[in-house]
């Protein structure tokens, strides 16, 4: 990739040469590079069919994000210096959140004691559901944990008594502004 600064030959140029460059502008530079290659009898591997079905979604969630002023606006405030709302929201749908740790050291099977879940997002984790399994896999207790000041942690308070703590399972459920979810379990 070549970049062409304030030249009068190339600039504002886009689309292909001679089949060997393809000019692009981005953010109001001009852009060189190779073309890219299609091969019609590769097939792809289902994990490649994955990340493709990914990419088509995130980017029907990026255009429809952008012709909301206000959902455009919270993403150009995060965009860095030469980005658009647009690929933030791209960036947003494409990578779910990421669920760091269940912290279990205050929860004695009690209720009021509390599960704290450590979760982000490269935008916003907008929501975290914890539930609560018996040993014997029995929905013990579930509801929504509250977002700490930090924005990372969230606090969920039990409602029920648990009095078989070892083998105990929770699972915390964690989702962003475009709805991707990550699950996280831990055994006591």
């Amino acid at each position: 990739m070549a970049l062409a600064n304030d030249n009068v030959i190339t600039r504002n140029m886009s689309g292909s040469f001679g089949r060997q460059v393809v000019f692009r502008n981005r953010n109001g530079k001009t852009i060189a590079c190779k073309p890219p290659v299609f091969r019609k009898d590769l097939v792809p591997t289902p994990v490649q069919e994955e990340n493709r079905t990914k990419f088509r979604v995130a980017q029907a969630y990026a255009k429809k994000a952008i012709k909301n002023d206000a959902v455009k606006l919270a993403y150009q405030a995060m965009a860095k210096p030469g980005q658009a709302a647009f690929n933030v929201a791209f960036t947003d749908a494409y990578l779910a959140p990421e669920i760091l740790g269940i912290v279990t050291e205050n929860y004695k099977g009690l209720p009021n004691h509390s599960i704290l879940v450590r979760a982000l997002d490269d935008f916003k984790v907008t929501s975290v559901k914890v539930q609560v399994f018996s040993p014997a896999g029995a929905l013990l207790e579930e509801g929504d944990a509250v977002e700490d000041e930090n924005t990372i942690d969230w606090t969920y308070l039990a409602t029920t008594a648990n009095p078989n703590l070892p083998g105990t399972t929770i699972k915390a459920t964690a989702m962003d502004v475009p709805g991707n979810k990550t699950v996280l379990e831990l055994t006591l």
